[in-house]
């Protein structure tokens, strides 16, 4: 508790104020536990600006991307798509994308790290779904990577965020 409070006060001492995500890091996990968050920050960031080049780097070239959701009919389903499909979507889209998170927990272990983060999703600035993003990271001599992405796409019964 001690150091997330030490990075808070110094990022206010330095007029600098700290981002809503680094004040939710375990302070137990430290500089890993920013840089797995930071992977994450970067998808979204390169979803809204269509960068390709950053979305190839921070994923392994395995990643798995699995929704747990329901059928037209209401059951439980799990459906994978591929990582390369999701990049393409993505890049070829006509709408502005921007999927907003809030409450991350990270959790590093040596090489392995988990971020469970809720988030809101916008396209074109109009309110899509809301959900929970569970993502499982991994780290090579490349650096940390995502390997796989579960998440869940609610369209009713959202939190109001204000966003």
């Amino acid at each position: 508790m001690h150091r997330k409070a030490l990075i808070i006060l110094a990022a206010a001492a330095c007029g600098l104020a700290p981002s809503p995500m680094l004040a939710q890091l375990d302070a137990g996990a430290g500089a890993d536990a920013e840089a797995v968050l930071q992977v994450v920050e970067d998808l979204f960031d390169a979803m809204r600006a269509k960068d390709g080049e950053t979305l190839e780097r921070i994923f392994h070239p395995n990643t798995r991307l699995i929704t747990a959701g329901t059928d037209a009919d209401g059951v439980p389903e799990v459906t994978e798509i591929p990582i390369s499909r999701f990049i393409s979507s993505v890049l070829v889209s006509s709408s502005y994308l921007d999927e907003r998170i809030y409450n991350p927990v990270v959790q590093i272990n040596n090489n392995l790290g988990t971020v469970w983060v809720e988030y809101d999703f916008f396209a074109d600035g109009e309110f899509s779904h809301c959900g929970a993003d569970a993502f499982m990271m991994g780290r090579s001599a490349d650096g940390w990577q995502i390997v796989q992405i579960a998440h869940t796409m609610v369209r009713e019964g959202c939190p109001e965020r204000g966003g």
